[in-house]
């Protein structure tokens, strides 16, 4: 418990209070989280919580249950459950990735972008409206596909052909983003 207490004290020293932006959150479950200096909703540095939500993120969220940023995160997204955000820029690491917007890194068992993916998607079941990048699965969906997909089953509705097995991708200069 005495570790416990040093670690939580270090890390209120290590980020100063004078900014307008937290710089450290600890959430019990979604809203209800303590804050330095005080906002629980903007937070540059670090988030961490059972389970968290946030309307912007500059830093890491480290989470059990879920992770949430309702508008933009950059940095590190790590929840065991659910990682959710708007737009992202950097990596989600969860169980379940959901994302609109996302340049980076997708790392989970079901990685969703109901948008743009610009980047890397891995996990069993990868899913991404527009993809500009690499989707390695079981199985990988893209409507619109500028990459290359790895895995059992491929879907890409603009690629090479719509069903592949093992490897299916496009590279036409004419596909936009």
């Amino acid at each position: 418990m005495k570790k416990l207490f040093v670690l939580i004290a270090f890390c209120f020293a290590a980020f100063p209070s004078a900014a307008q932006e937290s710089k450290f959150k600890l959430s019990l479950w979604d809203q209800m989280a303590w804050a330095t200096p005080h906002t629980i909703s903007d937070i540059s540095g670090l988030d961490l919580g059972i389970g968290s939500t946030a309307d912007y993120l500059k830093g890491v969220q480290l989470d059990i249950a879920w992770a949430e940023t309702r508008y933009e995160f950059s940095g590190l997204s790590f929840a065991w459950g659910v990682s959710k955000a708007h737009q992202a820029h950097g990596a989600q690491i969860s169980s379940v990735n959901m994302v609109e917007d996302m340049q980076g890194v997708q790392f989970g068992g079901i990685n969703l972008s109901n948008s743009t993916m610009k980047g890397l998607q891995v996990g069993f079941f990868n899913n991404a409206e527009n993809l500009h990048g690499f989707q390695v699965g079981f199985i990988n969906h893209a409507r619109n596909i500028y990459g290359v997909q790895i895995g059992l089953v491929n879907i890409a509705e603009n690629g090479i052909l719509p069903v592949m097995i093992f490897v299916n991708g496009r590279f036409d200069s004419s596909f936009q983003i």
